[in-house]
């Protein structure tokens, strides 16, 4: 393991070990309510993604100017990225009326 993840893992507090948790399954679990079209997806995915920019966050405090830093940034920031455009899709989505 590169040392700037072991820099962020070993010095993760349980309230960003939770703000993860809350992260990687709000998103599974906003994915899943996507494909069988249901409403309550979009706030799901949006508590999914207030997890992510919290594990982010923590992640650039953390790391500071480690060599790999940006390797991480990169990885955090795209997932932000992505679960920003579920939020949109599942906003668009509801416009349309498509989910219940």
């Amino acid at each position: 393991m590169p040392k700037a993840y072991q820099v962020v893992v070993n010095s993760r507090p349980a309230l960003v070990t939770a703000a993860f948790c809350i992260g990687v399954f709000g998103g599974a679990l906003g994915c899943v309510l996507m494909i069988i079209q249901r409403a309550i997806a979009r706030p799901v995915l949006l508590i999914s993604l207030v997890g992510i920019v919290v594990t982010m966050a923590h992640a650039i405090l953390a790391i500071g100017t480690e060599e790999g830093a940006m390797l991480i940034i990169s990885g955090t920031g795209l997932s932000v990225i992505i679960s920003t455009f579920f939020i949109w899709y599942t906003h668009r989505k509801a416009g349309l009326a498509l989910l219940h």
